[in-house]
């Protein structure tokens, strides 16, 4: 058991290693002020919030450099990641943020990285900032416009009123005219927008081209292992240690069913994982005048978030931290068959953590299940603790 407690946790520290050490640098291109198109690698971290500056390198083994956003006119990386600095006129107002006292946008020009979600006829843009997120659009190459949508007080003559400026349905409007085109239910989502870009640049007969392939996908794993399970029970009040049972290490097999989330962000390396597996506990001590005997049957659920680290298109590392519920198939109990009644058992969720590995479709983890006191009444503490062994075959 120790052994395998151990290994999860040199698992661990040579997976976040990997982290600080992994370097994604992918061959690009960036335009200095000049116009000169500058061929490169650049370091690939599919940025949450629109980058300042980007690392980057001028062959595979040449030392690492930073540009910055006021010596570039735009970059890209591979196909489909390109950002472009513009000058624009933004309404920083968020929608984490309370309403605002003006209806309409407060304007400040600030000079940034826009990502490039669609170019044509009409081209789409998108900037984040921690929580911000907010799009920009040109038509006919005209300049660039904030899609303006934002929350705002205002007196009705008895109270403040809190009410919606959806600007942005009347900017689009007007500047994407086509037939049968109603702004009325137009969400202020990129899917949303992209689709109604999408279908005007195409109307011009354009092919278009979106720059966005990650998106949210599901895996389903079924999976089999081993668990080394321990229970130990102590009489805490009143005092009696023929009551502190240890009933031992005990396996026992563990079939469970993953399914995985794979966030649309972050080159795919984050995920939500939940995971529903049976597994039993059953044990016996023996005293001078009884007989303790316990029999523990649930499914548990395992809901965790997963970081992946790849080694290589086909290979890699990864880590799971979450939370493990579980609900009782039959009643548990614990029977010390002398003077005192048998002791219901009352489950509560732990933590759970894990590393592992994967190679294609097949992957193997090993997880340890954080110590719970399963007994219920007060006067009794009994610690029940888990290490696994899983190997999984994804079907899809």
């Amino acid at each position: 058991m120790r052994i395998l407690h151990h290994a999860i946790l040199v698992l661990f520290l040579v997976t976040s290693s990997s982290i600080l050490a992994q370097i994604a640098f992918k061959p690009a291109f960036y335009l200095d002020n000049s116009g000169t198109k500058v061929e490169c690698l650049i370091k690939d971290v599919d940025w949450k919030s629109n980058p300042v500056a980007f690392e980057y390198k001028n062959s595979e083994n040449d030392l690492v450099q930073i540009a910055k956003i006021e010596n570039v006119q735009e970059f890209q990386i591979g196909e489909f990641t390109k950002y472009v600095r513009k000058s624009v006129n933004i309404d920083r107002w968020d929608k984490y943020m309370a309403p605002s006292l003006q209806k309409s946008p407060v304007f400040k020009n600030e000079t940034l990285f826009l990502k490039v979600l669609m170019e044509g006829s009409a081209s789409l843009y998108e900037y984040a900032d921690v929580s911000f997120l907010t799009f920009f659009y040109s038509v006919n190459g005209k300049e660039l416009q904030q899609l303006v949508q934002k929350q705002y007080i205002a007196y009705d003559g008895k109270k403040d009123v809190t009410y919606k400026n959806d600007l942005y349905k009347k900017q689009l409007a007007a500047d994407l005219k086509m037939e049968e085109f109603n702004t009325t239910n137009l969400s202020y989502f990129k899917k949303d927008f992209s689709k109604v870009f999408q279908k005007y640049n195409e109307s011009k007969g354009e092919t278009v081209v979106i720059a966005s392939k990650d998106s949210f996908k599901f895996n389903l794993t079924p999976r089999l292992g081993l668990n080394r399970n321990q229970i130990e029970i102590q009489l805490t009040a009143p005092i009696d240690t023929d009551f502190d049972h240890d009933f031992g290490v005990k396996n026992n097999l563990r079939i469970g069913i993953e399914l995985e989330g794979i966030l649309p962000f972050n080159r795919s390396k984050w995920a939500l994982v939940a995971e529903p597996v049976y597994t039993s506990y059953k044990g016996t001590t023996n005293g001078s005048d009884y007989i303790g005997n316990i029999n523990y049957q649930v499914l548990e659920l395992h809901v965790v978030a997963r970081h992946y680290m790849f080694l290589n298109p086909q290979s890699r590392l990864f880590i799971n931290a979450g939370v493990l519920y579980s609900f009782d198939l039959k009643d548990i109990t614990y029977k010390p068959e002398r003077r005192y009644d048998a002791t219901s058992f009352t489950i509560k969720p732990r933590y759970v953590l894990g590393a592992g590995y994967k190679h294609k479709k097949i992957s193997a983890e090993l997880r340890y299940s954080g110590s719970q006191n399963l007994v219920s009444p007060n006067n009794w503490d009994a610690q029940y603790k888990s290490y696994s062994l899983i190997f999984g075959y994804e079907l899809f």
